[in-house]
């Protein structure tokens, strides 16, 4: 196989050698409702939520090999990549 031959499969297949599985995060969250005086609690919530960076962008007019300094969308050059969330669940205070 030639040097051209083997650039054009890995052009294929860049989007998908570029998903890495550190771009998968957990993020947990915890939130609060308070009465209204604002000094009593009445419920908390704890949440976890699995996110995945994706190849695309967030604008898919810029195709996903772009280098970021040749991006033509203003919205892809601000947030980047896309996010998809995997999972997500509440958690119980146990869970923490």
């Amino acid at each position: 196989m030639t040097a051209n031959q083997m650039a054009d499969v890995l052009r294929n297949i860049a989007r998908l050698l570029e998903l890495k599985g550190e771009n998968t995060f957990k993020i947990r969250a915890y939130g609060e409702a308070l009465d209204a005086s604002g000094t009593t609690v009445l419920a908390r919530t704890w949440c976890e939520a699995e996110v995945q960076r994706t190849p695309e962008f967030v604008e898919t007019s810029d195709a996903p090999e772009t280098e970021i300094n040749n991006l033509q969308i203003q919205a892809n050059k601000t947030f980047g990549r896309r996010f998809v969330i995997v999972s997500f669940k509440y958690l119980n205070e146990n869970e923490l």
